[in-house]
């Protein structure tokens, strides 16, 4: 039986019985009338999903760190990752051991932190270290998060190597001051004062609608070396 990710972006549009045919049209609108035609690339409605992807997040990984076209490839690549864990059920994991009141509570009693208390400083720090949380290991860390010029908070994220791009949650928005929530943003994370950040998919389909995640467009623009430590349950980000 053929993968659903082989199928093309019109297919999956125009079967409505299927979950994620509402988003696919949207990706084929960014796609077909948005996305500027030197980052197109032959990529259509015929193309199917996991070669779209794979085209477009290669596009983004060959393109500078600061480069202002980032956003439109961004912009492309969002709805695709939202088809795909529409397939899967809520995305290629579950997180039913992560809930945002473990941040609350026994997430900030591990780290000694309260989850979105005011940071001390907003500065870079050469490195961070955070947990592996629970029997499925998921690595967390704390960065400051600062929006414009108000204060900054304390954030926790779960690194996700997998992620195309950093989210924050409605949590995260309404802490640093926003009386509405944004579906994107540009903050200072942890010291990177140019850091894009998306807000976390909010569909019916999402396994993380209030938890940030860090992905790996902030570990690749700032240099980060990951280092995770199973023996001792611990991960470390050093920004080289």
């Amino acid at each position: 039986m053929e993968s659903p990710t082989k199928k093309s972006l019109r297919w999956l549009a125009e079967h409505p019985e299927s979950p994620v045919a509402s988003r696919a049209s949207r990706a084929l609108e960014v796609i077909v009338n948005q996305l500027p035609e030197p980052f197109r690339n032959g990529l259509g409605p015929d193309t199917s999903l996991e070669e779209s992807l794979q085209r477009l997040t290669s596009q983004r990984s060959a393109m500078p760190d600061k480069d202002p076209m980032l956003s439109h490839i961004d912009a492309a690549i969002i709805p695709l990752v939202e088809i795909q864990r529409g397939m899967f059920g809520g995305g290629p994991y579950e997180l039913l051991d992560l809930k945002e009141t473990n941040l609350y509570a026994k997430v900030s009693d591990i780290l000694g932190i309260k989850y979105l208390s005011e940071a001390d400083s907003i500065d870079v720090q050469q490195e961070v270290e955070g947990i592996l949380w629970g029997p499925a290991r998921r690595p967390l860390v704390c960065l400051p998060v600062q929006l414009c010029k108000g204060k900054a908070v304390n954030v926790f994220l779960l690194v996700d190597t997998s992620a195309p791009v950093t989210e924050l949650s409605p949590s995260v928005f309404t802490a640093l001051g926003c009386d509405t929530i944004p579906k994107a943003a540009i903050v200072n994370l942890g010291g990177f004062s140019r850091t894009r950040v998306r807000l976390c998919d909010q569909g019916e389909h999402s396994n993380h609608r209030d938890i940030p995640i860090l992905g790996a467009d902030f570990l690749a623009d700032n240099k980060c070396l990951l280092e995770v430590n199973y023996p001792l349950k611990t991960v470390k980000i050093r920004f080289l």
